[in-house]
């Protein structure tokens, strides 16, 4: 990937935050750095940046933007159109920009991109460009990667919340992964891969694919199963996989803090089930999230989104592409 600049932009006079995110080793003394991942989608490129933009945290954060590169000779002016959105000045404490020269697809562009901002920094928040961040995501997702840095089962912190029945201000933790936001650290991210005669042996055992489809309410198994054929490049699956080889945890807020605008068929999305509607919920409020009590799957808020997942998906759920 070619570094096209290196933009160091504004100040934040006036605007506070818990000192606490601030303290920590050499490579967490600082917010997180915000991985944005953009291809021939000017619009909704801006329209994340933009929010990103306004969130009170954002001049002291620095965000690099992956842009793949065309797959058809018809598709560089939208790239070199979104190129032109992420080149503007935007108030972000420091801004990278990446243009891939050919394309990679989402898959190659994520897992390398992660991967680099990672060996520099030890953490990252992800954001592809049609998840659009909502009030307190900068807040939330660096509190809890502070937080949590340590506890090693704990892999991922999501920005985007399941809309279940039961609400309220604690954050839930479980065994699931989120694409839609997230965040995490280099020492969950070295695990990532998919060894493939490990994943053919977990694909025969019936109890592996019962608790990875989450008791039959979606098929995860199907899709690792194509990504084990090449016949799917989803990197979400695979780390869900590795996030079920290693027991680990993703840490899930009180409500979405982003919203999915990529349900216009302008990208692989063009169905919007009500569970991937945001449910907008007045408990988000400055720092008044309340943190699991213990380290370990929440089974109430579990067995809710089995409930959903079957009530929207039946028994012939159709696949995510990431």
């Amino acid at each position: 990937l070619k570094k096209e600049k290196n933009q160091i932009t504004s100040s934040c006079s006036g605007v506070k935050f818990s000192q606490s995110l601030l303290r920590g080793n050499q490579k967490n003394h600082f917010l997180a750095p915000v991985a944005v991942f953009g291809y021939r989608r000017p619009g909704h490129l801006q329209r994340v940046l933009v929010a990103l933009e306004k969130d009170p945290l954002a001049c002291f954060t620095h965000v690099e933007i992956f842009l793949d590169g065309p797959k058809k000779i018809w598709d560089l002016l939208k790239t070199w159109q979104t190129y032109r959105v992420a080149a503007r000045e935007w108030r972000f404490a420091g801004l990278r920009i990446y243009r891939s020269p050919h394309n990679l697809g989402l898959a190659r562009s994520i897992t390398k991109g992660v991967t680099e901002v990672l060996a520099n920094a030890g953490k990252v928040i992800v954001l592809e460009d049609d998840i659009v961040p909502l009030p307190e995501f900068l807040r939330f997702m660096n509190e809890a990667l502070f937080r949590y840095e340590r506890h090693k089962r704990i892999m991922q912190i999501s920005a985007y919340a399941y809309p279940i029945s039961h609400q309220s201000k604690r954050a839930a933790l479980l065994s699931l992964t989120s694409c839609w936001g997230w965040a995490t650290w280099a020492r969950a991210w070295s695990s990532y891969g998919l060894i493939k005669k490990i994943a053919l042996r977990d694909l025969r055992s019936p109890k592996f694919c019962k608790k990875m489809d989450l008791n039959g309410s979606y098929p995860y198994s199907r899709m690792l199963k194509a990504v084990l054929d090449n016949k799917s490049e989803s990197w979400g699956v695979v780390w869900y996989w590795n996030l079920l080889k290693k027991k680990g945890l993703t840490l899930f807020p009180p409500a979405s803090l982003v919203e999915n605008i990529g349900w216009d068929g302008s990208g692989t999305h063009k169905d919007n089930k009500g569970i991937y509607k945001n449910v907008k919920n007045k408990n988000i409020q400055k720092s008044s999230t309340k943190w699991p009590r213990y380290i370990r799957n929440d089974k109430k808020i579990f067995l809710e989104i089995n409930k959903i997942l079957t009530s929207q998906f039946g028994n012939n759920p159709k696949n995510d592409s990431n």
